[in-house]
């Protein structure tokens, strides 16, 4: 049933339906209105891609480092210092997602005013192509039924892209830019290091920069901040061989979430994390460990799903049917496109199971 579900739930899956139910109903009907929805769906698709290359463009030009960008069934990610372009399975990630970072060796004036121009990328490249469309449109003299008639709906779209994206939402380019120019000078910095410091490798961390990272963690006033420097963190202590240090901070990252009440998702993805370790750590779970994992539902993603129900199913091993979930779950880590959470994983996994 979850594979089923995941396979539902696949951008390229959901388009062919769409598609599939347009047609047929333009079958039935006659109606000229379904294949101009099928044109919007379509165009829609084309003017996020160029949204989210608007930003990695705008992020190359301001050096910053590329880490993934996702859009519709496209997700392109770097690895190993390759562009690697493979199959997006994650239907949140195909509304359109471009992570970039910069290195923390920057002042912050220069972190501040290159973070709002990259955040600006997007909507100034919709800005872009709706002067360049609308002088097409004008300058060239097609006749009525040609190709002429998709640039007024390529205009318009990019123009609901643009403002949709700049309005000052949460999560949203606009809320962005207006968080950068909230935050001091020494927080935008600080943000700018921490994000330096999460995509870099681990073993590449010094004694100083781990004292920082546990007095970021301390003082967040984002529970994003305490999310992310908790994984790192425990991510470190792991490939250290001090396990034990680990799981003190992932119980410091989970009091401080727990106090905030708020982000329930972060908070659950740490749980899952905390019974792992246990696991982990003492070769079994306790009964608050099993409850917790039956909270991790197909909603989490596959990789988390498949591991928490390999160990729920089969705790003991029998047949070696948890070792097959766990070797699945962890072949499905990529989709996390987090690299701390993926070495976590691959290290406590293959303990838990004897994956390898």
């Amino acid at each position: 049933m979850p594979n089923f579900k995941y396979a539902v739930l696949h951008p390229l899956f959901c388009l062919c339906c769409l598609f599939f139910l347009l047609a047929s109903l333009f079958v039935m009907t006659a109606d000229t209105i379904y294949i101009l929805i099928g044109q919007l769906a379509a165009i829609v698709i084309i003017v996020i891609g160029l949204h989210e290359l608007g930003h990695w463009l705008l992020g190359t030009l301001l050096n910053m480092k590329f880490k993934f960008l996702a859009f519709f069934c496209i997700l392109l990610t770097k690895e190993e210092g390759k562009i690697r372009c493979r199959l997006n399975n994650s239907l949140p990630l195909s509304f359109g997602v471009t992570k970039m970072y910069f290195d923390d060796s920057l002042s912050e004036s220069k972190i501040r005013q290159r973070k709002i121009w990259y955040y600006a990328g997007g909507p100034l490249a919709n800005f872009f192509l709706i002067t360049v469309a609308y002088l097409v449109h004008v300058m060239l003299d097609w006749e009525k039924g040609s190709f002429s008639d998709v640039l007024p709906y390529f205009i318009i779209l990019n123009l609901v892209i643009m403002i949709a994206t700049l309005v000052p939402i949460e999560g949203t380019d606009g809320w962005n830019i207006l968080e950068t120019i909230k935050r001091t000078d020494e927080q935008v910095k600080g943000d700018s290091q921490l994000e330096s410091f999460y995509f870099r490798p681990v073993h590449q961390l010094t004694t100083h920069d781990i004292i920082w990272l546990k007095a970021k963690m301390n003082g967040a006033a984002k529970l994003a901040d305490v999310y992310s420097t908790t994984l790192l963190l425990l991510h470190h202590y792991l490939a250290a061989h001090r396990p034990e240090e680990g799981n003190e901070i992932l119980q410091a990252g989970l009091d401080k979430m727990e106090l905030a009440q708020e982000q329930e998702v972060l908070r659950r993805i740490l749980v899952f994390y905390k019974t792992l370790m246990e696991f982990y750590m003492n070769e079994k779970l306790s009964t608050d460990g099993y409850q917790e994992l039956q909270k991790i539902t197909f909603w989490y993603g596959e990789a988390f799903y498949t591991i928490a129900q390999a160990i729920i199913q089969e705790p003991n091993n029998k047949n070696g049917r948890m070792v097959a979930e766990l070797e699945k779950g962890l072949s499905k880590t990529g989709e996390l496109l987090d690299p701390n959470q993926q070495g976590i994983l691959r290290i406590v996994l293959p303990s838990i199971g004897n994956v390898i």
